[in-house]
């Protein structure tokens, strides 16, 4: 998978235990990263943020660092910061 975001890279899915995926991990210059749960629509972007932060909470963040970025994709809507720290917005912000 690549997305075009300027200077970073999504490398790879995560699978932290049977039931936590992210659905990419980010890469950024010296290691830094982000991680990215996608949802169908706004409805759901409450849901990904708790399941980006159970995902997370279960890495071993002493090894690789916090990320830099928890971002929830969705189909369509608002651009925001949860509180969090969450961030969300639509594809089309992402993808021209």
């Amino acid at each position: 998978m690549r997305v075009s975001l300027g200077a970073f890279i999504a490398t790879d899915h995560l699978t932290a235990s049977a039931s936590t995926t992210l659905y990419a991990t980010l890469t950024f210059p010296g290691g830094r990263w982000a991680a990215v749960e996608v949802i169908s629509g706004t409805s759901q972007i409450e849901k990904g943020a708790r399941s980006l932060a159970r995902t997370v909470q279960q890495i071993d963040t002493s090894a690789v660092g916090e990320p830099v970025l928890k971002l929830v994709v969705t189909g369509t809507g608002p651009t925001a910061t949860l509180p969090d720290g969450t961030v969300t917005c639509p594809l089309s912000v992402i993808v021209p």
